[in-house]
């Protein structure tokens, strides 16, 4: 896609005006660095590793990619010997390569959107085990929404949920069970990269993703010696963990990657035990010079804390009974996720590439657990419902063909990349719903057991198939201004079985069309401005069909976002900073209404469709080196977000309700992050880090709010020798007691029956790591 007439535009209204005020012409076509298609040199970028200039106290690090391939491989956007795949280690990232921000593997700076890359590597220096951990205190604006125990969904610009902040696994798209939580990837070992997107993300990946994405990539296979690295970690909550990383040249056609993870722990609450395990294994075939075959598969266990907080008492959050757990004794929390992926690289022509990957996903999840508690006053006895039994049964797999191709356009620097995707999902799902769970002493729980533990009632059988288009270019005008653009077209059948009403079954087509176009100008080496206006609409989630009797009858929800922002690199990347003010309109959002049927006795759950929800905010990134061993990285967002136009009929009052001009719930006004550190010795590095997290409210009506916070972090490293790290941490260093999750009934205006979901307290940590 050439966008031709916004080109022309472009060029006669900026190009020109640039090169007139540089008193030279443009760089003739074939000189442009986007027509540098040599394998491997498609971009005249930094190395990664250009500007860490790493204190002498870096950690041992895991395997990095080498970035100079044996003999003459290739090196596609998509390649694991492109500098794609190698650590980026700390700081903004504005000049290394991503697939998130775009397909063509543009970095930061040349990209019209906010893009953030994390270091897998650094958010373990820091202590950031988790894919929550890691994005919540590294990306600006990103806050959690999930209860841990069900997985992972974050809110960014306003929105939350996954179906507005889309996950993705090695640039794949992830559906999410029930709850609209994804239960992988959890754990951070086997991860390079956290690529994240903030602000719609639909035409590269699918309908949805207003808010942005969060794109997970993997460790890949090592070109060279093998290298080892083993690490054994344990904490003051009793976690015990045992990681390896091996990685190396099996010959000189084929590399391999594996990683292996085991942990328990006994958690901060009673009865607050969990585990987990997560093997990785990826192999890299070089089959001739222009073709590259890869095959991976993950495969994770996760018994995670079943825990659902604490009820407040006369709507006050009560620290005498902050380590108490009110489930049953025999709760039950488990998934199961397996993914495998196959991968060609083909290097066509030197100005043509062709990626075609193919992929599944199987999860399987059991829930069995009483989460509902409430403080009854009267008798001063914990109240105990919502006591339910669920198990989901979820597969995923697709199909994903692209090919680029980089040439001249009227005499422009041009690349162009044109896809389709074919995927399916299906989803199984029982449950069963007991009653009759006995109060407990607020200070003494006697646990008791679920009733009836293995019973279970198939309720349907559901399926997502999605077919996409999807196309991409970047036109290179002159050395200062550049277009980028793109759009995706999807067609989504969505089909359920009712297995207890045949009636409640149906079949629909959706169909949405996206797209962005936003222009680069860049007036000086390392600097560069844009502007993006771009259309989305949100996904379409198995997990909809759930709760769900009328989606037959509702539009699709759409939005658009305006952004314009400003990037910088100096001095070799050791100086990097950003500023992005952005605003976002969305329109026929759905919102879930409970309700009783008086005719059975039953909680009933319906989607309404309301007005519009807008936001706008400011963010912004910092990375520095300082000198004398000294780093910093920060960032900060403020949002503004409300509900414009929200009125719906509640069922319960049998009467219509208004919460426009509302903040939407969930959503924070401020957060913040900065991580300080030190190399103040030889091999010695000291660091210190405090997230803070605005208030945010949990009902429409805004009358239950949770409070806002800050937690402190620290991290001591020490390298006795090149193969030897040792590292102490402590988590939230201050002991600060606080509810990091509010768990109540968003439709709920008077605001009872709030628990909180009490946070990790001060943990001390150490970890011991031998590379061999």
């Amino acid at each position: 896609m050439s966008f031709g007439a916004l080109a022309a535009a472009t060029a006669f209204m900026l190009g020109t005006t640039a090169d007139a005020n540089a008193q030279t012409a443009a760089a003739p076509a074939g000189e442009l660095p986007a027509l540098v298609v040599e394998p491997g040199a498609k971009k005249k970028k930094a190395p990664v590793a250009k500007k860490k200039s790493a204190p002498a106290a870096a950690t041992v690090a895991a395997p990095v990619v080498e970035t100079e391939p044996p003999a003459t491989p290739i090196a596609t956007a998509d390649s694991s010997t492109s500098p794609l795949y190698a650590d980026p280690g700390p700081g903004v990232n504005l000049d290394v390569p991503n697939t998130t921000g775009s397909r063509l593997g543009l970095t930061p700076l040349e990209t019209p959107a906010s893009v953030s890359i994390i270091s897998g590597e650094t958010a373990r220096e820091r202590g950031q085990n988790t894919i929550t951990e890691a994005v919540t205190q590294n990306a600006p604006g990103i806050t959690s929404v999930a209860i841990p125990v069900l997985g992972t969904a974050f809110s960014a610009r306003g929105f939350f949920g996954n179906n507005s902040i889309t996950r993705l696994y090695d640039g794949t798209r992830l559906y999410p069970g029930t709850g609209g939580t994804t239960s992988f990837p959890f754990n951070m070992w086997s991860v390079e990269r956290i690529e994240v997107l903030q602000g719609p993300a639909s035409v590269l990946y699918g309908e949805g993703a207003i808010g942005g994405a969060i794109n997970v990539v993997p460790k890949k296979p090592i070109l060279g010696p093998q290298i080892n690295v083993a690490q054994v970690y344990y904490d003051s909550n009793n976690t015990r963990r045992a990681s390896v990383d091996s990685g190396g040249s099996l010959t000189d056609a084929v590399a391999y990657r594996f990683t292996l993870s085991k942990e328990a722990s006994d958690g901060w609450v009673d009865n607050g035990d969990s585990e987990d395990f997560n093997a990785y294994g990826a192999l890299r075939m070089q089959v001739s010079d222009d073709l590259v075959l890869s095959v991976s598969h993950d495969y994770a266990e996760r018994e995670p804390m079943q825990y659902f907080g604490i009820p407040y008492r006369d709507g006050v959050f009560d620290k005498s009974i902050k380590d108490k757990n009110y489930n049953i004794a025999n709760s039950l929390a488990e998934f199961r996720d397996e993914w495998t992926q196959f991968k060609a690289e083909w290097q066509a022509t030197d100005a043509i590439s062709v990626r075609n990957v193919a992929y599944r996903l199987g999860s399987r999840r059991e829930f069995r657990n009483v989460e509902d508690y409430e403080w009854n006053a009267t008798n001063d006895r914990i109240n105990r419902f919502g006591a339910l039994h669920i198990r989901q049964k979820q597969n995923q797999i697709g199909n994903r063909l692209d090919a680029t191709v980089r040439s001249n356009l009227f005499g422009f620097g041009n690349e162009a990349l044109v896809g389709f995707d074919v995927n399916k999902g299906t989803f199984d799902y029982a449950r069963y719903s007991a009653t009759g769970i006995p109060s407990v002493d607020p200070y003494n729980p006697i646990p008791g057991l679920f009733p009836n533990p293995n019973t279970l009632v198939p309720l349907f059988e559901s399926e997502i198939m999605q077919r996409s288009f999807f196309m991409e270019d970047r036109l290179e005008l002159n050395r200062y201004v550049s277009v980028v653009g793109g759009a995706r077209w999807d067609t989504t059948t969505l089909t359920r079985d009712d297995l207890v009403d045949p009636n409640n079954g149906f079949e629909r087509d959706f169909n949405s069309f996206n797209w962005r176009a936003g222009v680069v100008v860049t007036p000086a080496e390392g600097l560069a401005l844009y502007g993006q206006y771009a259309v989305g609409a949100d996904p379409l989630d198995v997990p909809l069909l759930d709760y769900v009797k009328n989606i037959s009858n509702l539009k699709q929800t759409t939005g658009t976002q305006y952004e314009i922002g400003i990037k910088q690199s100096l001095f070799g990347g050791a100086v990097e900073w950003s500023l992005a003010a952005y605003k976002i309109v969305k329109e026929d959002l759905l919102i879930r209404n409970t309700a009783i049927d008086w005719t059975t006795f039953t909680i009933i759950t319906e989607l309404q469709q309301i007005g519009q929800q807008s936001s706008r905010g400011l963010e912004a990134t910092f990375g520095a080196e300082l000198g004398g061993g000294w780093r910093v990285d920060a960032n900060g967002a403020l949002i503004d977000a409300n509900y414009d136009d929200f009125e719906y009929f509640d069922f319960n009052s049998l009467s219509m309700i208004n919460y426009s001009g509302k903040q939407p719930v969930l959503v924070p006004k401020q957060t913040a992050n900065i991580w300080l550190t030190w190399a103040f010795a030889a091999d010695w590095q000291a660091g210190a880090g405090l997230q803070y997290v605005g208030a945010a409210y949990e009902n429409f009506a805004n009358t239950v709010e949770r409070p806002a916070y800050t937690v402190a972090n620290a991290a001591l490293q020490w390298k006795p020798s090149s193969a030897v790290t040792l590292d102490f941490r402590v988590a939230n260093l201050f002991d600060r007691t606080y509810a990091q999750y509010l768990r109540t009934y968003a439709d709920d205006p008077t605001g009872n029956n709030i628990q909180g979901y009490v946070a990790q307290p001060r943990t001390f940590a150490v970890s011991l790591g031998y590379k061999f």
